[in-house]
């Protein structure tokens, strides 16, 4: 059977954090993770000194991760962790709703549970 295609997606709202670690950091740790769980990793996608609370439509990174999703390109996507997908709890849940509703799983190489009944979640969805 074919391992699963996924996309990787990172990001860093300083530009001090392009020029260091910040990156390269998230983007071997989905690597590994990737490897890990016999997944596929075709790609990762980068916004460089965007700021979390930007909207998704302003993030050409994520923007593409979306449009390859909901496209059925791939299966699932990995972060490194939530925060860099969104800061705002609610941008978070707006990309796992779409996310969900068009089969992909959004998985979190520091938090194994994003999907989770959380209370302030569940309120949200």
């Amino acid at each position: 059977m074919a391992a699963r295609r996924v996309l990787g997606y990172t990001r860093v709202s300083t530009q001090e954090q392009v020029t260091g670690f910040g990156l390269e950091v998230q983007a071997k740790a989905i690597k590994d993770y990737a490897k890990t769980n016999g997944l596929r990793l075709v790609r990762t996608l980068s916004d460089e000194g965007q700021s979390g609370s930007n909207g998704i439509e302003k993030r050409i990174g994520l923007a593409r991760v979306r449009e390859a999703a909901m496209n059925g390109e791939v299966k699932a996507i990995i972060i490194y962790r939530l925060d860099r997908l969104a800061r705002d709890l609610g941008l978070q849940e707006m990309f796992m709703a779409d996310m969900r509703e068009a089969g992909v799983e959004v998985l979190s190489v520091t938090e194994p549970d994003i999907d989770s009944d959380d209370g302030t979640r569940v309120l949200i969805r």
